[in-house]
């Protein structure tokens, strides 16, 4: 096409060509700014001028970040390309792998993965929040709700290059100065990963959209309603308002604004950049904070509480993926297997092909970790499922602490595996529930490891219900019923005294340099990618906490001296810039924090990208195989993760590949998982003692050696996690549901359609049903097996009712639990009840 001289002059300052595609982009935009300029003041001249200057200086800023962005793909596909061939050379498969999730093997780097160091970013920006506004006591600010416009009229005055006078609750004020020292840092790390954002004048929150609650009002009620929220002129820029409206609104209902765009520009290949998404500027703009709270309050989801958690979220998946494949995630991952795919040949190359398919795993292993799997196709579907799947929850788990016993094999295993006296786990672990939680003393240490408490964000259902969304009001229910269950205090007590412990134990080595520790602990460090300089470099992080004891801290690497970073670049011919001591700097700081957060999931289990994945397959919310697939695996996460976690750790994360070379080894592996087996099981059987009493029962008695096979079958099932599906993997008994084996391996949800079914089949053929449904009722109302009321409910009122609406239940259940479970109980219904 033809030039105009300001399309040469912006040609010549990008020192290229510009593409037809940019030169009418940028031809309209001239007009545009023309425009704009021209409203300011000044003669025409001077507004095209000043237009023409500040397009130009723009342009030669996109260009140095396109230019930065190409390095940053290229860098980290080589670097990708030569983990895999060195580490992996043998299996490229499990080395991608390891990029995306990590894997168990004993390679350096394996564990070091995408998705750790997501969690361990996200880690380090809640931990940080919550405990400064802790620490200042501002936490119930943000965490009531009740604070939430004034918070919203705060953000808006403090998030600019000058603070806007605001004029509310002092309190509220220093709450929102914290929450936007973060929103910075997660600006700050995006722009270090490949994005270009600008602070944006009178930010809040990322603003949400409730599909449901815009599809209920239409598209012209929402469009009246938004509209006189909006600041027109930085909205529309000229363009027709309800025009524009209404394709946002098309838009936002379809869930595309959650997707990434596949047509972008800056890189060959056409799939997902996330630095340009994320450098995107949002399309509405509201003109003052309480217009963006009512819009917020009416379409938005959840309170500015979940807004901020949800960013950091979405923040640390990105930038956890940025770091280890680059700006454009999609297009690294597809050059790098690209690259190794053409290295092989025949079956080798056949079952490569297969791993980054459509449905192959590597493919699933992706989508798990760039949230793909998290966008619901169906948000009514995907909500009203998650509802089911939540009040399931409640209705079931009221006991789970007990369940959760064997949480000290995990971490008595897991110690062992580090190097470390297994039996610390212990003693470690009951006095850290003997003195709770400590957050108050011990809030520094915490916030420095990265230890993050799910009750105060609201995910304590994540050991239970994997990637579940929980928002609004089922949330708070959730967060109440695990925290009157125990189990908030249980998890939290446990992550924290486990990372504090490992925390003190690395401090205890400090002296010591890296050749002289413990060879299982040398081999967990080079995990994450550490060697021997940068344990020299952690080993100056020491300090001490509130209770006397030392630890190493990861975010007091930033601190140490220039020159510590400056001889490790210099040693591997790497010029030591400000900007390479800076990377240095982040790299061995995530490396440490990932190292925490990770082995803090291997001791006290929980699901990660890689379980979640396996569970998925790829599936998303809303879909049919995607809520069938959530439906069946409620509850079975925990087998997943022991499987995948301890018993995976104690096979493969010894430097074997396969089940039969760890037999043959002998660098621990049978050992270890002999240990694991062992320790499991005696805590299985604790937890199932603990739970029969709970319900009134007698320990089990076996009579003869079927008897007492059944029963180390039984502990050793519940202490590997299978919880209530174990007791059908053998075929031995019925559900508490009254279903059999098939429809509880299916899970709750299709166990209690079974009971529906069969009770309205029985209804039909004119069977008493009363004392079927009131079972049935009674065991799905949420909170109704809660262990510390429980006895007190059945024998006050549930036994009662079932034997007044059917004479004889009570000597017949009796019966039937001394038959299948060989217990009897500690008093007996049938004679309590008179």
């Amino acid at each position: 096409m033809a030039k105009n001289p300001c399309i040469a002059e912006a040609s010549q300052a990008l020192g290229r060509e510009l593409t037809d595609d940019e030169a009418i982009s940028l031809f309209e935009e001239v007009q545009d700014r023309v425009k704009q300029a021209a409203n300011e003041a000044g003669p025409y001249d001077e507004a095209i001028r000043r237009s023409k200057e500040r397009m130009i200086a723009e342009k030669k800023t996109a260009a140095f970040i396109e230019k930065r962005n190409a390095y940053l793909q290229f860098k980290l596909r080589n670097e990708a390309l030569d983990f895999v061939r060195t580490q992996f050379p043998n299996d490229p498969a499990l080395g991608i792998e390891s990029l995306l999730v990590g894997v168990n093997r004993d390679r350096m780097g394996s564990r070091f993965s995408a998705a750790a160091i997501s969690q361990a970013i996200f880690s380090k920006y809640a931990s940080g929040l919550m405990t400064e506004l802790q620490t200042n006591n501002l936490q119930s600010i943000l965490s009531s709700g009740e604070f939430d416009r004034e918070l919203t009229r705060a953000l808006y005055a403090v998030n600019r290059k000058q603070e806007l006078p605001y004029n509310g609750p002092k309190k509220v004020l220093d709450a929102a100065r914290i929450i936007k020292k973060y929103q910075e840092l997660m600006r700050h790390d995006y722009n270090v990963s490949g994005a270009n954002i600008d602070q944006l004048e009178g930010y809040i929150i990322r603003q949400s959209h409730d599909s449901e609650k815009m599809l209920k009002a239409g598209q012209e009620a929402w469009i009246d309603s938004i509209l006189p929220k909006l600041d027109l002129d930085r909205t529309f820029e000229g363009a027709k308002p309800r025009e524009v409206l209404a394709k946002i609104y098309d838009n936002l209902i379809s869930g595309n604004h959650l997707k990434t765009s596949e047509n972008v520009t800056g890189f060959k290949g056409g799939t997902a950049n996330l630095g340009k998404r994320a450098s995107q500027d949002r399309v509405l703009h509201f003109k003052d904070a309480d217009s963006w709270f009512d819009y917020n309050s009416q379409f938005g989801i959840g309170t500015i509480s979940e807004g901020v958690l949800r960013q950091m979220h979405v923040t640390a998946q990105n930038v956890g993926l940025m770091r280890v494949l680059g700006p454009n995630p999609k297009d690294n991952f597809n050059r790098l297997t690209g690259m190794i795919a053409n290295t092989l040949k025949g079956e080798a190359r056949r079952k490569f092909d297969e791993s980054i398919g459509v449905q192959g795993f590597l493919t699933n292993r992706l989508a798990e970790i760039d949230g793909t799997t998290r966008i619901p196709v169906n948000n009514i579907l995907a909500n009203v499922s998650s509802g089911v799947r939540n009040t399931q929850t409640m209705a079931d788990l009221g006991a789970a602490l007990f369940a959760s016993v064997t949480d000290i094999s995990s971490i008595m295993t897991e110690l062992r595996y580090q190097g470390f006296d297994m039996f610390d786990g212990v003693t470690e672990s009951i006095s850290g529930l003997a003195k709770g939680r400590n957050a108050q003393e011990m809030v520094e240490i915490d916030a420095a490891i990265g230890v993050v408490f799910p009750s105060m964000i609201g995910e304590m259902h994540g050991r239970f219900m994997a990637q579940d969304s929980t928002p609004g009001m089922m949330s708070k229910a959730m967060q109440l019923f695990f925290k009157y269950n125990g189990m908030s205090w249980w998890t939290e007590t446990l992550k924290a005294t486990f990372s504090r412990m490992t925390s003190h134990l690395a401090a205890l080595n400090k002296g010591k340099a890296f050749s002289e520790l413990n060879p299982d602990t040398q081999r967990v460090y080079g995990l994450y990618g550490i060697d021997a300089e940068k344990w020299d470099m952690f080993r100056q992080t020491a300090a001490k906490g509130a209770d006397g004891r030392e630890y190493l801290l990861p975010n007091k690497i930033a601190d140490l001296p220039d020159q510590v970073f400056a001889a490790y670049l210099t040693k591997r011919k790497i010029n030591p810039s400000d900007t390479a001591i800076a990377e240095l700097k982040r790299e061995v700081e995530m490396q440490w924090r990932t190292y925490f957060t990770d082995r803090a999931g291997y001791a006290v289990l929980e699901p990660d990208a890689r379980t979640n994945s396996i569970m998925n397959q790829g599936h998303k919310p809303g879909t049919v195989m995607g809520e069938l697939s959530k439906f069946f695996w409620q509850y079975k996460s925990f087998g997943v993760v022991y499987v995948q976690k301890v018993i995976g750790r104690e096979i493969y994360g010894r430097g074997s590949d396969t089940f039969k070379q760890a037999l043959k080894n002998g660098n621990g592996e049978m050992t270890g998982l002999m240990q694991t087996i062992i320790w499991s099981t005696i805590l299985g059987y604790g937890a199932m003692n603990a739970k029969a009493i709970l319900a009134g029962k007698e320990p089990r008695k076996p009579e003869d050696a079927a008897g007492y096979l059944k029963l180390v079958r039984a502990a050793m099932l519940q202490g590997g996690g299978a919880g209530i599906y174990g007791d059908f993997l053998f075929g031995e008994m019925k559900s508490r549901y009254g279903a059999g084996p098939l429809e509880t391996f299916l899970g709750p949800t299709f166990s209690n359609l079974s009971s529906l079914t069969d009770i309205y089949s029985r209804a039909l053929n004119g069977d008493d049903v009363a004392g079927s449904t009131l079972k049935f009722v009674i065991n799905n109302i949420p909170g109704n097996n809660i262990w510390w009321a429980k006895t007190a409910l059945d024998y006050g009122v549930t036994y009662r009712l079932q034997e007044a609406m059917n004479p004889g239940y009570l000597k017949r259940m009796e019966t039937r639990v001394k038959k299948e479970q060989d217990q009897s109980f500690i008093f007996p219904p049938s004679q309590v009840i008179k």
